[in-house]
């Protein structure tokens, strides 16, 4: 994936806009666009009991370092994941998010870009699409409005925010790379959108969105 290092490595040698006058309108763009669609992107924490494998160390060269018998099979009790989400309705409190985050959950925490913290309940799920949906009692909301993916062009800058590793309310940049995309599974849905913006762990839910966005 191309880093945004690299991105504006590329930005400096071949400049379309040709001036500083110009990169200094397209960074107000870039800030506009995260002063409005920031605080609609929530970090989310789940807590699971039971008993899960864990396939780190289950990897034999992992295994090797640290010097774990081939035939011990390594379990954890209880486990926690982060990711991220966008609201989308701010009276109802709804919020779009990974199924996979969420589905086997026994606790769902939701931190709001403020600051604040609320318990969310799950609404409903799509395991083809990997979507979830879930909820929180909450007000004063901000809400992100969908976007119509028809009218997207390759080229145009694109943005994901999201919490990678962690750390909300992070952005990364990069470009819609390709339209239409199939070939990954789930046949019913095979018309990907394809960007080269960074992506990382606690990524997963979180919203993508085109320096137009509303």
């Amino acid at each position: 994936m191309l880093k945004i290092s690299k991105l504006l490595v590329l930005a400096a040698l071949f400049d379309p806009f040709g001036g500083a006058a110009e990169a200094t309108g397209i960074d107000a763009g870039v800030s506009a666009m995260l002063e409005r669609v920031q605080p609609a992107v929530v970090s989310i924490r789940t807590i699971s009991s039971g008993i899960f494998r864990n396939e780190m160390l289950e990897d034999p060269n992992v295994r090797k370092v640290l010097g774990l018998p081939d035939e011990v099979f390594i379990v954890q009790t209880g486990a926690t994941a982060t990711g991220s989400g966008v609201i989308i309705d701010r009276e109802g409190g709804y919020i779009i998010t990974s199924r996979h985050l969420v589905a086997d959950a026994d606790d769902v925490s939701v931190t709001l870009a403020d600051g604040r913290v609320f318990h969310a309940d799950r609404v409903g799920e799509d395991a083809p699409t990997d979507l979830a949906v879930i909820k929180i009692d909450a007000s004063e909301l901000a809400a992100l409005q969908w976007g119509n993916s028809s009218e997207l062009k390759v080229g145009e800058f694109v943005a994901a925010i999201g919490s990678p590793f962690g750390l909300a309310q992070t952005a990364t940049f990069g470009i819609v790379s390709g339209l239409g995309r199939a070939g990954l599974g789930a046949d019913e849905y095979q018309d990907y959108i394809q960007t080269d913006a960074a992506i990382n762990p606690g990524n997963s839910g979180g919203p993508s969105s085109t320096f137009l966005a509303s």
